[in-house]
């Protein structure tokens, strides 16, 4: 088996048909691998219909345990010598054919897609970085800093990765809420090497979702973005990438997620969590309170006054600005 194509599913039904319509295709060497996580809606029916009708996929159901848990349940199910994950939500063209054919001509351990993203109803092209000249990882490696630092580099759902690598470095996906991808393919770059392959053709779109966990509260969001930040770390130091540019892109790292946490708790609607609020506050000043002012650049003004409210430990104007964003939410929800 050549590839095999993970898809964690809950409450998809909605699009599973288009999905699964698109994906399959007339090539061998190719299994699809289903994992209802315990969906509530038609998911399941539509998943066994599928299945009973075409032999390449096989249905899983398990109870509710999040998308980390699914994916790694496909893993242990999956026999390609290649997988592939895939959200239930979003779109694919053209992608089994064109990855098989690729598959089939040459070694990978790393290939990467072109994709867009369905925002509102409107395909918006991401800034993807010139990766067509990169031919190994050790080329990756090298440029690190600037690979992680673009959009591509946050996802699994545009790359094809090696089941002996995965498997062979016990490598799998964490319950994290949020960056639970980047952690996946920092531990896997760690422990990968040999050709890469970037293919220019948008294969994917990834569908923007409102209430998707990076659009509503996580009470874990701000652990995990100081988590992701060690991983990259960690993967700096053992690939050697020192001096002034390691420095810059841990500082952007650090300033997006005192940004993304902020953005988080004004959706908190619980009153009740208030001290939370208070204890980020201190958190986010412990974290940046050291951090030169030069590098809050790149961003609004009002980030940049909300940024230098932190550093130099002035809660109130922070307070004011997220009672000022919850009211504006509120109102959208009643207009």
């Amino acid at each position: 088996m050549l590839l095999s194509i993970i898809i964690p599913i809950y409450n998809a039904g909605s699009n599973l048909n288009r999905l699964l319509d698109s994906l399959i295709c007339e090539e061998d060497g190719y299994e699809i691998i289903l994992v209802n996580d315990g969906s509530t809606d038609e998911s399941g029916s539509i998943c066994k219909r599928y299945a009973e009708k075409f032999p390449i996929i096989k249905y899983i159901e398990q109870e509710n345990s999040g998308v980390s848990a699914a994916r790694n349940c496909g893993i242990e199910e999956s026999t390609g010598k290649y997988l592939l994950f895939i959200d239930a939500d979003d779109r694919v063209n053209g992608l089994t054919t064109r990855v098989l054919n690729i598959l089939g001509d040459k070694e990978y351990a790393l290939l990467e897609y072109g994709y867009n993203v369905l925002r509102d109803n409107e395909v918006v092209n991401e800034p993807i970085p010139d990766m067509t000249r990169t031919s190994s990882i050790d080329e990756i490696k090298a440029d690190f800093v600037r690979y992680a630092d673009s959009p591509m580099y946050n996802n699994v759902w545009n790359k094809i990765f090696r089941r002996d690598v995965i498997d062979g470095n016990n490598i799998r996906f964490n319950n994290m809420k949020i960056g639970e991808d980047c952690c996946f393919v920092c531990d896997y770059l760690r422990s990968c090497s040999g050709n890469y392959r970037f293919v220019e053709d948008v294969l994917y779109t990834y569908v923007e979702d409102g209430m998707s966990a990076t659009n509503s509260f996580c009470r874990e969001r701000w652990e995990n973005e100081l988590t992701l930040i060690k991983n990259l770390e960690t993967c700096m130091t053992e690939f050697k990438i020192h001096g002034k540019s390691r420095y810059e892109f841990r500082e952007k790292k650090r300033i997006k997620a005192c940004l993304y946490e902020i953005e988080n708790i004004v959706r908190v609607k619980d009153k009740k969590n208030s001290n939370l609020v208070k204890k980020r506050f201190r958190e986010m000043h412990d974290y940046i309170h050291d951090m030169n002012k030069k590098y809050f650049t790149g961003i609004s003004k009002k980030q940049k006054v909300l940024l230098f409210c932190i550093r130099y430990n002035i809660p109130l104007v922070m307070y004011l600005y997220i009672g000022y964003r919850q009211n504006k939410l509120r109102e959208n929800t009643f207009d």
